[in-house]
């Protein structure tokens, strides 16, 4: 076997004494071949630990991706329910504003009706009718529909009631009278009972 030159030699001594270890050339080819497998296994290792770590972050970001996207389709669909909510209410209101001013005008034409009923009964008794005012609240009014003085529904109290939303209802009675006609052939037996 052929030994690496300067082992048996002054170059040997020399580097004994320097405490140096000389190989022959085959055992320091395959510890550099070792050393090199060794360096290629840890460069595989380290890509392949790089190619998870890369994986594990497009993955991360993929869900959350996914997660924000599901969170605006959450909140389109929460902003559609509040608007159907918000316009059926509105819808709701309106009707309920609507048939509160249908109502209103109801009671308002029975208390017209009233008022006529009493003075046709006058009449025919040969007197003289005068309507006594209505309470408003703090002040009176002949008619509910005068109370109001433009003020809206704040001056709209006492026997009479605001009805319909605030820009487009008006003030009636708050309680419809009962309208009891005259008899027709019996005016001395003519009465008409108003209850409010």
């Amino acid at each position: 076997m052929k030994q690496k030159k300067g082992i048996d030699g002054d170059d040997g001594a020399a580097a004994q004494e320097e405490g140096q270890i000389l190989l022959p050339q085959s055992v320091e080819d395959e510890i550099a071949e070792r050393e090199r497998l060794v360096a290629a296994a840890a460069a595989e290792i380290a890509a392949a630990e790089k190619a998870e770590l890369r994986r594990a972050k497009e993955a991360v970001e993929d869900a959350a991706f996914k997660a924000e996207v599901k969170a605006e389709q959450i909140a389109i669909a929460n902003e559609k329910v509040a608007a159907l909510r918000k316009m059926k209410d509105e819808e709701e209101h309106e009707e309920k504003m609507f048939a509160e001013k249908v109502a209103g005008e109801l009671l308002q034409t029975k208390w017209e009706m009233n008022e006529r009923a009493k003075d046709w009964d006058a009449r025919r008794k040969g007197g003289d009718y005068r309507r006594a005012p209505l309470s408003c609240g703090q002040h009176e009014a002949l008619d509910c529909v005068e109370c109001p003085r433009g003020h809206g529904a704040e001056w709209c109290n006492g026997d009479c009631k605001w009805y319909g939303t605030a820009k487009t209802g008006n003030c009636y009675p708050a309680k419809a009278p009962k309208v009891a006609m005259p008899t027709p052939g019996k005016p001395e037996e003519a009465r008409t009972r108003v209850e409010l």
